[in-house]
């Protein structure tokens, strides 16, 4: 028997589970299905087909991932690459919340905060394990 985070995790996600309202960059169904994909990427145990273009605009857009040029490159770089970038990355959303490219906290701030409170609400329940 398995005691894996992410088996326990796909079990338990709950679509509306968060509050979301409309913004001038996102409405509230943009939002959750972004929030969406981002738990059946965290649950899959960031397998390649569940890293939608949704997603990846919107961490490229909202999350402060700067400079990739397509989904795959930046899923090669941080999900298929070495264990320090997929680190890097849960500790953005699940940990000291600090961007994996800049270091800071800024990409937290303006719209579409309930969103990215959402995403590292759910990166969290991975992190400690799997750190």
């Amino acid at each position: 028997m398995s005691t894996s985070p992410i088996p326990a995790m796909a079990q338990t996600v709950q679509a509306g589970a968060y509050i979301f309202t409309d913004d001038e960059e996102l409405s509230a169904i943009e939002k959750q299905e972004i929030l969406t994909d981002w738990q059946r990427f965290l649950a899959s145990g960031f397998k390649r087909p569940y890293f939608t273009e949704w997603l990846y605009l919107s961490l490229a857009g909202f999350g402060g991932f700067d400079g990739h040029r397509s989904r795959d490159n930046f899923w090669r770089l941080y999900c298929a690459g070495d264990l320090a970038r997929l680190t890097l990355l849960l500790d953005q959303f699940g940990g000291s919340r600090r961007s994996a490219e800049q270091g800071t906290t800024a990409w937290l701030e303006g719209p579409p905060g309930d969103l990215k409170a959402a995403m590292c609400q759910e990166a969290a329940r991975l992190y400690e394990p799997l750190k």
